[in-house]
């Protein structure tokens, strides 16, 4: 009865397991202030740190804060936007759309570092994450 009990939950885990052919390969990637990333037609260029009020992480607020970055963005060689982009401290799994071409999908997952009380951070410490996700 033991083994049976046994194999019938390792039966059941089976079914519980993820599908991976669901799963969109990410690439995740750094741009600190002044760089650029280029995707396919699209450059995005981290061009600066507008403000950063996040809630330092060794403290409790009540408001966790946001930060907010200046973007340039260009398609085919050509300026198409230059934006500002508000970047909450609990963005969505992928992070916010920034920009997409026809394959390609490029997400701004975070702002590093994350403010401490100890100190403010140098505007040559801030780097942006990047995921680049292929369309489905």
């Amino acid at each position: 009865m033991k083994y049976f009990l046994l194999f019938f939950s390792l039966l059941s885990l089976n079914g519980i397991a993820q599908d991976s052919s669901n799963i969109s390969p990410q690439i995740l990637t750094k741009v600190k202030i002044g760089q650029s990333i280029t995707v396919e037609n699209i450059r995005l260029k981290f061009v600066n740190v507008i403000s950063d009020s996040r809630c330092p992480e060794d403290v409790t607020c009540v408001w966790p804060g946001e930060a907010e970055v200046f973007l340039e963005l260009k398609k085919d060689g050509k300026t198409e936007e230059e934006r500002i982009v508000v970047k909450a401290t609990a963005p969505t799994v992928n992070g916010i759309l920034v920009a997409e071409s026809e394959t390609k999908k490029l997400f701004l997952k975070a702002l590093k570092p994350y403010p401490k009380t100890a100190g403010k951070i140098a505007s040559g410490d801030y780097c942006l994450e990047l995921i680049v996700l292929k369309k489905e």
